[in-house]
């Protein structure tokens, strides 16, 4: 005779396949963060793409608000938009594009000593 516990995963394997066979399948979870359709490695062009941020050439101090930081100069790609509503923009575009290239240059946060760990959930041994 079967224990309650093993017709409860009868009946669910019984679900699955119905839901399967409708075209329903579970979605399959991430192995790490890096394979990640969304993750950003830290300082990569995708990274510097999200803060705002773009290589300056060599004659655009002339024409766009810079900074250089450890050799590299940095402009924000749109220094107008985001700061209209201050009344000095253009102070506001500097001090934002240096934060900006701060935290580019900085590498990713240390984890502090002691910290528990994020929860990972594990894939099922089917969605492997």
């Amino acid at each position: 005779m079967a224990s309650r516990i093993e017709q409860l995963e009868q009946k669910i394997a019984q679900l699955s396949g119905m839901l399967q066979a409708r075209g329903m399948f579970p979605p399959a979870l991430p192995r790490t963060d890096k394979e990640r359709a969304d993750y950003v490695e830290w300082g990569s062009e995708r990274h510097m793409a999200l803060l705002g941020l773009v290589k300056a050439d060599p004659g655009d101090e002339a024409d766009y608000i810079t900074h250089t930081a450890n050799g590299e100069t940095f402009r924000l790609e749109d220094e107008v938009t985001p700061f209209m509503s201050y009344a000095d923009p253009g102070k506001i575009a500097k001090l934002v594009l240096r934060q900006k290239v701060s935290e580019f240059q900085a590498g990713a946060p240390k984890v502090p000593a002691g910290a528990p760990s994020l929860w990972t959930p594990e894939p099922k041994a089917d969605e492997t």
